[in-house]
């Protein structure tokens, strides 16, 4: 091979070299996700400077910062009435006050997650900055814990605040002290001056930083609260102070809300339940149901093509109201849209139940109410009897024989159910099958009160809170809640200090706490066909 042949080769192999090692390069690699949150490396005037008496502060961070949220996330106490303005450039914030300072006040804002990192939004959580325009800091702490009167579950995100005089009244001015719970519903106030305080949780809706709103839910003490030295080393205990808040209930009957929900319905409601009311809608037909709970009137208007109502609303619980509709959505649907009616039995009936249709609209009649259903069962087979609910004029009620295991084929014939509007149902055919006792269990709970005289309202509650039964009873009591579906259960218990058979809210005017509620111990999980039986003992606290 000649010299100029063994150069082309070797290029020819340097070549094939360098493009296989590419071939096996894949693309860099952009490096581990940053999840380190930014550090503050300056801060002018110090944390903890005395004899302050500037405009402002700045602090400089490790890294670019941006500023999420300042105005819910940034807490200043005592609070100012002029929020700060604070911004950021690059790896610094600026801080600038426009409030008057007070003379010889500790002033603590609380940044909690209102700074984050630039690129991958990493949270610098819970930075303080403290000064005191007088010669030393304040430094006492109280700390607690904040949850809701009912439920039990913590009161995250809201408002607890000190104030130094004692009226209640105070709750409609500023207070002297501010800080937020967080997602377990504690809270702990630092740097504070050595007074007695009065303290209120409030979920401050407006952001007024007073209570005026019967809306907003409040926590609040008889008695004051004494702040004490807690080190910097010890660990606060949160459970030695708690507070229960309740949206409070309005002592003055009003209509809450009125107007059309669909094309020929109207629906109206008020704030506290009605006695018996009356509704005089001049010369136009209507038709109107009051709710379970009182609270809520469902009315229809016999022309549903009417697009405005004016009617009189009286009851004795102190309504006395001309109230005026219209119904703007003209293209919205027809009441009760295409669902004429809708049955308890479709796929399954429990066997403890009985076979009932319900109708989204009132019945003005039934014809040949004995040739209207029919039922038919491997054994038998019949028309059923038909009970009408002729006072809510929307349900009624099969006598069909209920079988455990038994098939059903049920037909609802069309044209026998007539509505207010002259509308008739169509044809429908069910399946359905009847279960048995094997498929449920029991839970039967020995309550044991402290007090035969007391009352309480024992709940049995779905894992998300829902209320499946509920039992009323005086002192101790075997109770049971039968024919339930497998899962798992919670079961709640009120004293029901007034003995109306629910739990009642609060009243922060009348010194009033809302109904103590506790929760047993622990969740029951119910099998079929297994009975579960266990103590609940109330504890007096």
């Amino acid at each position: 091979m000649t010299t100029q042949e063994t150069l082309r080769t070797l290029l020819f192999l340097c070549v094939a070299t360098l493009v296989a090692a590419c071939a096996r390069t894949g693309y860099p690699s952009g490096g581990e996700t940053d999840r380190t949150p930014p550090e503050i490396t300056k801060v002018s005037p110090e944390n903890r400077t005395t004899n302050f008496n500037g405009k402002g502060f700045t602090l400089e961070t490790d890294e670019y910062v941006v500023l999420k949220d300042v105005n819910n996330q940034v807490i200043i106490s005592p609070p100012m009435k002029q929020f700060p303005q604070i911004t950021s450039t690059g790896k610094k914030i600026k801080v600038v006050i426009k409030d008057t300072l007070q003379e010889n006040t500790t002033y603590l804002f609380q940044f909690r997650d209102a700074i984050a990192d630039n690129n991958e939004g990493n949270l610098l959580s819970d930075f303080s900055y403290v000064f005191s325009t007088g010669a030393s800091l304040d430094s006492l702490s109280f700390c607690g814990n904040v949850n809701d009167a009912l439920t039990g579950e913590p009161d995250k995100k809201i408002f607890v605040f000190l104030y130094n005089t004692f009226d209640d009244s105070v709750v409609t001015s500023h207070p002297a002290y501010a800080t937020k719970t967080d997602d377990k519903g504690c809270f702990r106030f630092q740097y504070l001056a050595d007074k007695k305080y009065k303290i209120i949780a409030l979920d401050d809706l407006d952001k007024s930083y007073t209570y005026n709103s019967v809306a907003e839910k409040i926590g609040f003490s008889s008695d004051t609260i004494t702040p004490y030295y807690l080190a910097d080393s010890v660990k606060p205990d949160y459970s030695q102070y708690a507070l229960k808040t309740f949206v409070q209930e309005s002592a003055v009957q009003r209509v809450a809300k009125s107007d059309f929900v669909s094309k020929g319905k109207v629906q109206i409601s008020t704030v506290l339940p009605m006695q018996n009311p009356t509704v005089d809608a001049d010369s136009v037909k209507i038709f109107w149901l009051l709710n379970a709970t009182r609270d809520t009137i469902n009315l229809w208007l016999i022309d549903k093509e009417l697009d405005s109502l004016k009617l009189i609303l009286r009851d004795s619980s102190g309504i006395d109201d001309t109230l005026k509709m219209r119904r703007f959505n003209r293209r919205g649907p027809v009441v009760g849209g295409n669902a004429f009616m809708k049955a308890n039995f479709a796929n399954t009936l429990p066997y403890f139940d009985t076979f009932c249709l319900t109708f989204t609209n009132p019945i003005e009649k039934i014809t040949d109410a004995a040739t209207a259903v029919y039922y038919k069962t491997a054994t038998d087979s019949a028309f059923a009897t038909i009970v009408f609910d002729t006072i809510s004029r929307r349900k009624a009620t099969l006598l069909i024989p209920v079988i455990q295991d038994e098939k059903y084929d049920i037909t609802v014939f069309g044209g026998h159910f007539h509505d207010i509007f002259g509308t008739s149902n169509d044809t429908t055919k069910i399946k359905t099958e009847v279960t048995t006792a094997e498929k449920y269990g029991n839970i039967i709970l020995n309550f044991e009160a402290p007090d035969n005289s007391e009352h309480y309202v024992l709940q049995l509650l779905s894992t998300s809170g829902k209320v499946v039964d509920e039992q009323t009873f005086a002192g101790s009591q075997k109770v049971l809640f039968k024919h339930l579906s497998a899962g798992t259960y919670k079961v709640r218990a009120i004293k029901d200090d007034n003995a109306n058979s629910k739990w009642d809210s609060g009243n922060y005017w009348e010194k009033r706490q809302a109904e103590e509620s506790r929760y047993f111990e622990k969740e029951i999980k119910v099998r079929e066909n297994w009975n579960f039986e266990e103590t609940f003992k109330w504890q007096k606290q």
